[in-house]
């Protein structure tokens, strides 16, 4: 987790931000690694603590599974739609690193992949 501090606040109807703690996700196969991010929204009821225990609870069953192809990534982001819900936040950070590492494991940008 990390505090970050936008150069100016952040600004909706319903509220205003100077800082916004964000959670971070690195993975790591074959040498090659791939980063995630959530920005958890206590509006849809998550903060960065939850969504950090959310996914430091799944470290150990990440350690049994690899990646090779884009199947890989829709079918690991499948099962961890159960295991993280309901957290988005969770959920869009492992997507994140999922299909970053993927690119990296095949030297290709996530926009070619």
């Amino acid at each position: 987790m990390r505090s970050l501090h936008p150069r100016h606040p952040f600004r909706i109807a319903r509220i205003e931000r100077r800082s916004v703690d964000n959670v971070f996700v690195l993975l790591e196969q074959d040498g090659c690694f791939g980063f995630g991010e959530a920005s958890p929204n206590e509006f849809y009821g998550e903060s960065a603590l939850n969504v950090f225990e959310r996914l430091a609870g799944i470290h150990d069953w990440l350690k049994h599974r690899s990646i090779a192809s884009q199947a890989d990534v829709f079918a690991l982001s499948e099962m961890l739609q159960s295991i993280l819900s309901p957290s988005k936040a969770a959920l869009c950070a492992m997507d994140l690193a999922l299909w970053d590492l993927l690119g990296k494991l095949h030297k290709q940008s996530v926009c070619k992949l």
